[in-house]
Formats: C-alpha cells, sequence, structure tokens
C-alpha cells in the first residue's frame, strides 16, 4: 500500500471525513483529496502531522521510495525559491551599483559673481548621480551603500554558484538574505536623500 491508500484506509477506520481530517492539522480539504487520490505527496511537515494525528509512525505512513521522492521535491523547492532569490538579490543590487554612476538628479546652481548687467546670477544646469550628491554634501550613505550592495552581490554571486553545485550554505544563504533586507532600506534612504540634494 502506498501514502494515498494508507491514508483513505486510517481516515476511514477513524471514521471521519476529509474536511475533519483537514480541520484538525489545519491544511486544506482539497490537499487531503489530492493526498488520497495520489495526485501530490504531503511534505514532511504535513505527513508528520497526520502520523500525529492517526498516532501512527512516519515510517508507517511512507515508505523508502516515497520518502526519497518526498525529500527530491522539497529540496528542488528550495533550490528554486533560493534561485529565485539570489537572482532578486543580484538584480537589486546591481542596478543600485549601476545607479550610482549614471546621472539621474539635475540641480539648478547660481553662478557667481553677477555679471555686469545682470540682476540676479546666472543658473547653471549640474547633473548629479547618488554618489555624487551624498559625496558633494559630506554624507556617506551612498559609499556605505555602495560597500553593502557590493558585498551582498557577491556573496548572492556564491549564493547561486553553491545552489547549482552542491548543498547550500545555510550561514551564507542568511547573511545574504539579512544584507539584502538592509541594502532594501539603505538603497531608499540614500536615493531619497540625494533626491532632497538635488532641489
Amino acid at each position: 500500500m502506498d501514502f494515498s491508500e494508507k491514508l483513505k484506509e486510517l481516515r476511514k477506520q477513524k471514521g471521519i471525513t476529509q474536511e475533519e481530517l483537514a480541520k484538525n492539522i489545519f491544511i486544506s480539504r482539497s490537499v487531503i483529496a489530492k493526498y488520497e487520490s495520489g495526485v501530490s505527496i504531503p511534505t514532511k511537515e504535513n505527513a508528520k502531522k497526520i502520523a500525529e494525528f492517526f498516532d501512527v509512525k512516519l515510517s508507517y505512513l511512507i515508505d523508502e521510495e516515497e520518502h526519497l521522492e518526498l525529500t527530491l521535491a522539497e529540496v528542488k523547492t528550495r533550490k528554486i525559491v533560493f534561485y529565485i532569490v539570489s537572482s532578486l538579490g543580484v538584480l537589486i543590487n546591481s542596478l543600485y551599483i549601476i545607479i550610482c554612476a549614471i546621472p539621474i538628479f539635475t540641480r539648478f546652481r547660481y553662478i557667481y559673481p553677477i555679471p555686469d548687467g545682470m540682476d540676479q546670477p546666472p543658473k547653471e544646469n549640474v547633473q548629479n548621480s547618488v554618489m555624487s550628491a551624498t559625496l558633494r554634501n559630506k554624507n556617506p550613505m551612498g559609499i556605505i551603500t555602495l560597500v553593502f550592495c557590493v558585498l551582498d552581490f557577491v556573496l548572492f554571486i556564491l549564493m547561486l554558484i553553491k545552489t547549482n553545485k552542491k548543498k547550500s550554505n545555510v550561514l551564507l544563504d542568511f547573511s545574504s538574505i539579512i544584507l539584502l533586507v538592509i541594502n532594501v532600506f539603505l538603497i531608499f534612504v540614500t536615493v531619497i536623500m540625494s533626491a532632497s540634494y538635488s532641489l
């Protein structure tokens, strides 16, 4: 008997419906229906909930082949999530690194001394990048953000390489994601400050 048949049998022995089972283990009835019809296999967490509810060993519910299939499905899902997060991290950090050098803000400044015959000083159009705006105003935020972005960019590249080759390093993954959250905040603050300097 495979998992779907065992689940159906255990549920019928207990005399409960799919909906009652779903409510007891906090998952949807449609998920239980998929498990019983063999359309999908449970996550390890859901399989443990089911085993605990019916007071059976997990090894009874899931045989070695199903366990391997379950493990491979979880590994595949984890790899996809890490790939998406890594790609997003590379994109955000590289965009900021590029934006740092591109003059995206325009400001006007007056040219002194006032030339003869003019009432007001002439205006000059000045283009500023995020980096030049923060440096001109002696604010280290642009440099700090750039350093963090370069560091995080490198960590995400390493994360992508490790995900493709072998088991990922949890510390590397966690550090990259935490640094990305910090960087998003720093990028937002730096760009707002740079824009305000251009007013």
